[in-house]
């Protein structure tokens, strides 16, 4: 499996009165790699500062140079050269907020702070942090309050809940189904009478209740908007529905079917005409709108950016030598597609049949577009890096490759169009488990599995290979000569094709059909109840949650109960316990 680079901190370098020597490095970064369920780190040169296969999580470098980690099961704290900060000995711990990180010991949660020393004991129910109030929500015994950073109780805990965000200056409490605010030093502010209270997207990273303009809020079944004096600034149940505030203060709301804009004050910024209103999330205070069956884009003021003339608008982004820009990809009046920024500035012509989202690889963006009948790649400078000459290509967000149709056969390209395997295949798809690294492959009208390289891993010699199968096996369900087996991900047979059908659906056994008789086996083929019997009944795990423990079979005629390793533990079945017990279920 390749090594993934998640996400780049960098740290300050502490600089000396001393000059430098113009080869010295201004700041060294560092990268999380993550393989296999364990993680690491490198340095921007590539050297390996923590090795992989020790922590099965790191989180990314903090504003202090600590590093939460788990291993072992446990949490602790590490920096860069691996020195343990914070011993591990906590079942779980969080991240620092003003100074404090919670912990979990012995099921109770405390604080600590940044030198491991516990400031509050491991006491309350619950994970929490201390954000802009300075307060931190505290659960015991089913009941809610808050708490200050040393651990005084500053709202009792006597609530059925608690809501926080991390830049309002007030928290919310709820008594029985109602919410009431109250203020960062505990005094309530409202009366426990709002059914629901609704956060708004203030930025890329944080809600809020107020920062945007008045909050979204119902009572007794009817929504309104009340300001930072707990006042509604419209009647309660004026609209048909109600979106929250967002960061460029509007709010989306629907009326007579139809949906406007207004404003802080309740005012319409976009009369109540247009068939839908989306916002942007990025960048904030743009509203895509539809009218007539065309989309359009305009500004927080109602400035147009793009006209009610498109057949659809996707955003999208791309990235240039790593830097991030907004995108939108549209579909014109004659169905042809393009790409404008989020101002609306053309950056790819509308001359194509279709684009895919475009995605990022190494620092650049490739897009699948199709043109003609036919598909190619292109970058976000318009320029092919995959001839649109092709049948199909396929890809999906969790693939780093493409798949490549030419004259019906099959390719491995990378998404800047490297070839790693030609056109050579019949079929070809990626592994669900492995979608980079192994591949479903068909040559002369028979399937196997390869490796990226090309490399043999199930010969081609199945007219069938399982990909995915919702409560299967890890090992892949094959068919050979129209018999049924079991092939593990390595290539390792474990089940000979040899049956008629197989059903795995539990870590016991595998119910097994020949020549219109059933019986069991085991995941080493062992046969464990003598396929003889007519019908073969049991409960799916997932669906009892409890392990496989009965198997219901018939025999010359008649039902009896066995446990999993085929001994009789009832011989009284009767048929309709079978039909009722079993009615959802067929062999």
């Amino acid at each position: 499996m390749r090594i993934v680079l998640l996400v780049i901190i960098l740290l300050p370098i502490i600089h000396s009165c001393k000059p430098k020597a113009k080869s010295q490095p201004k700041e060294q970064s560092f990268s999380r790699i993550h393989k296999d369920g364990s993680w690491g780190y490198i340095d921007n040169n590539g050297d390996t500062l923590i090795p992989l296969d020790k922590y099965e999580f790191l989180n990314p470098i903090d504003a202090e140079g600590m590093i939460l980690a788990h291993s072992s099961g446990k949490s602790g704290y590490i920096n860069i050269h691996q020195d343990t900060l914070i011993d591990f000995i906590y079942e779980h711990l969080g991240v620092f907020s003003n100074g404090l990180a919670p912990a979990k010991k012995n099921g109770k949660w405390g604080f600590l702070d940044r030198t491991g020393n516990i400031i509050i004991s491991h006491k309350f129910d619950n994970e929490s942090y201390f954000y802009k109030c300075g307060l931190a929500s505290a659960k015991v015994n089913g009941k809610w309050g808050f708490i200050d950073r040393s651990g005084n109780t500053v709202v009792p805990i006597i609530y059925d809940g608690a809501r926080y965000t991390k830049i309002d200056s007030l928290v919310c409490l709820r008594m029985g189904q109602k919410w009431a605010f109250f203020s960062c030093n505990g005094q309530q502010l409202t009366d426990f009478q709002y059914d629901s209270l609704t956060g708004g997207l203030h930025n890329q990273h944080n809600y809020t209740y107020f920062k945007n303009g008045p909050c979204l809020v119902s009572i007794e079944g009817k929504f309104g908007y009340i300001d930072e004096n707990f006042e509604p600034i419209l009647p309660f149940g004026k609209f048909e529905k109600y979106n929250a505030f967002d960061g460029s203060k509007r709010a989306i709301v629907k009326t007579s079917s139809k949906f406007g804009l207004i404003d802080r004050e309740g005012q319409f910024i976009l009369m109540p005409k247009y068939d839908t209103i989306e916002s942007f999330p990025y960048p904030l205070g743009r509203y895509k709108l539809r009218f007539g069956g065309l989309y359009g884009i305009l500004d927080a003021t109602a400035d147009q950016i793009l006209p009610l003339t498109y057949r659809s608008i996707t955003p999208n982004y791309f990235k240039n030598d790593s830097v991030t820009i907004g995108t939108l990809i549209l579909k014109d009046d004659n169905g042809k597609f393009g790409v404008t920024d989020h101002n609306g500035t053309p950056l790819i012509p509308m001359t194509y049949d279709s684009i895919d989202k475009f995605q990022e690889v190494n620092g650049e963006s490739y897009g699948i577009v199709r043109r003609d009948g036919k598909y190619g790649v292109i970058d976000s400078k318009n320029r092919a890096v995959i001839p649109i000459e092709n049948d199909f290509i396929y890809s999906d967000r969790w693939m780093e490759y493409l798949i490549v149709e030419k004259q019906g056969s099959f390719g491995l390209y990378t998404k800047g169009g490297k070839e790693i395997l030609p056109p050579q295949y019949d079929y070809l798809r990626p592994c669900y488990y492995d979608k980079n690294n192994r591949f479903i492959a068909g040559q002369y009208g028979k399937l196997g599995l390869i490796s990226k390289e090309g490399k043999t891993i199930i010969p081609f010699e199945y007219d069938y290979i399982s990909n995915w199968v919702e409560y299967g096996p890890n090992e892949h369900f094959v068919v050979k000569d129209g018999k049924h087996g079991l092939i593990d991900r390595d290539g390792k047979t474990t089940v000979p094709p040899e049956y008629d059908q197989i059903i795995y659906n539990n870590p016991t056994l595998i119910k097994v059909e020949r020549d219109g008789r059933f019986g069991t086996i085991d995941r080493k083929n062992n046969i464990i109840h003598p396929i003889k019997y007519e019908k073969m009944y049991w409960e799916w795990p997932y669906i009892t949650g409890r392990p496989l423990d009965t198997i219901f079979v018939k025999y010359n005629g008649v039902y009896f109960a066995t446990d999993t390793q085929a001994n009789i533990i009832d011989m009284e079945i009767s048929e309709k316990f079978i039909e009722e017990k079993f009615r959802y279920l067929s062999n």
